[in-house]
């Protein structure tokens, strides 16, 4: 796996004038990403976060082969790194947005409202792969944007902490596919060191 980071500022923003990829517009990066490597979100295993720092947006993503596209400043970012994802260790520390879900009366998948609910849940899916949750903090709600006839907003939670890895295959494994729903929108990337 290889993780490939952008920066984008305002003065990438300002060079690249209308023709900036909208950061907070999941069907627009979704579609770049699908559009650089030439193939499907889970075919190359495309993850993408998008985190914000300092006054600039930083564009992590995460693919099967290396991340490569053709002058990305015409879209306002800028290339920091692209490095191969080491394997996770015994012990790691990470940072996810996820959308933690449950579904309703209606059979409708919906978010969790309540916190300790939400940090169950994120144990829960971590456990099916043989990962135990050392440490966990929910640092943010915020709402991932994405466009279909219309736009919508969907809560999502994001979260640090410590993990223990316990079957360093399964862990791989999950760590390739994301967790989670909305991967398409820049939840289910877990950044680890």
């Amino acid at each position: 796996m290889y993780m490939t980071v952008f920066e984008m500022n305002k003065k990438s923003i300002l060079n690249a004038g209308r023709n900036t990829l909208n950061l907070t517009d999941g069907d627009a990066v979704h579609s770049w990403l699908t559009m650089v490597q030439d193939t499907t979100r889970a075919d190359g295993q495309l993850l993408y976060k998008v985190l914000e720092k300092n006054n600039a947006f930083y564009l992590y993503v995460q693919s099967k082969t290396e991340f490569n596209p053709d002058t990305p400043e015409k879209i306002g970012l800028i290339k920091l790194k692209s490095f191969q994802m080491p394997d996770p260790k015994e012990t790691v520390h990470f940072d996810l947005q996820v959308f933690p879900c449950k579904l309703n009366e209606q059979q409708k998948e919906i978010f969790i409202q309540d916190p300790t609910e939400r940090l169950e849940w994120l144990k829960f899916q971590f456990s099916r792969f043989n990962i135990e949750v050392i440490s966990c903090t929910e640092y943010k709600l915020s709402k991932a944007c994405f466009k279909r006839d219309k736009i919508v907003r969907v809560p999502v939670a994001s979260y640090f902490g410590t993990l223990k890895i316990n079957d360093s295959v399964k862990a791989k494994e999950l760590f390739e596919k994301g967790l989670g729903k909305l991967k398409n929108y820049g939840c289910g990337l877990i950044l680890y060191k």
